[in-house]
């Protein structure tokens, strides 16, 4: 009988989680199109409001040298990240080609030559915010993860605000570089994921549903059998 509770208590939990996730899935692939909606990262940095939750950014800039990384110890158990560090998870800032530190960039640029010609000591631009910050699981190891900026024509994924929130640790490790920045204003976007469709996310609600009240059914209906077993064997 205890085994039995035990059982019913986690099949509540799975279909408890299961129809919550089908709810929260159903919330964002509601305000997503099927296919993602253009959309210029410059435009969201002036203030914007996202068109889709279901987004294909233009011409952007991931800057890897101020990402935060989830990663794995290695085998051998040392904490520290190495180029070997398996990683789970990596957010990205992206800035657009019009953002105050591009424009910084190019005015290196324009007085020493190239950016390989700027002098020791000089005064490099910062990125003091961004508006949008790439969710990512493309890399395998720490070494997979390219180095400094990288210019890239165009990426796709699903706005998952409603759905998902930084955690504190990943908060406070980018308050370090960005200590003005507001993250109720800044997107989350995971990479290369597409909104379910309203089918598929009804269909989880439902199926987490009924795992959830089987156990529940099944213990009332032990309870009216317990019941009655008692009426008879105690009858007036």
């Amino acid at each position: 009988m205890a085994n039995a509770k035990v059982v019913g208590i986690i099949v509540m939990v799975i279909g408890g989680c299961l129809a919550w996730f089908g709810v929260l899935e159903h919330r964002v692939g509601s305000q997503a199109s099927t296919e993602p909606v253009a959309v210029e990262l410059a435009d969201l940095e002036n203030g914007s409001p996202v068109p889709d939750n279901n987004i294909l950014i233009g011409l952007h800039h991931c800057m890897y040298n101020s990402s935060v990384i989830e990663y794995e110890y290695d085998d051998d158990g040392r904490s520290e990240m190495r180029s070997t560090s398996p990683v789970n998870w990596i957010w990205t800032p992206l800035i657009s080609d019009k953002h105050s530190y591009m424009q910084g960039i190019r005015k290196l640029i324009k007085t020493h030559g190239s950016l390989k010609k700027v002098p020791k000591g000089a005064r490099w631009p910062v990125v003091k915010d961004f508006v949008v910050l790439l969710k990512s699981e493309v890399y395998d190891t720490v070494g997979d993860i390219p180095d400094g900026r990288k210019t890239y024509e165009s990426v796709y994924g699903l706005v998952i605000n409603q759905i998902e929130s930084l955690g504190e640790d990943e908060k406070r490790l980018i308050r370090r570089k960005f200590p003005k920045i507001d993250f109720d204003k800044v997107l989350i976007v995971e990479h290369g994921r597409k909104p379910l469709s309203a089918a598929l996310s009804i269909s989880i609600i439902v199926g987490g549903c009924v795992l959830f009240l089987i156990p529940v059914v099944l213990f009332l209906g032990r309870l009216g059998g317990a019941s009655k077993i008692a009426a008879q064997a105690n009858p007036k």
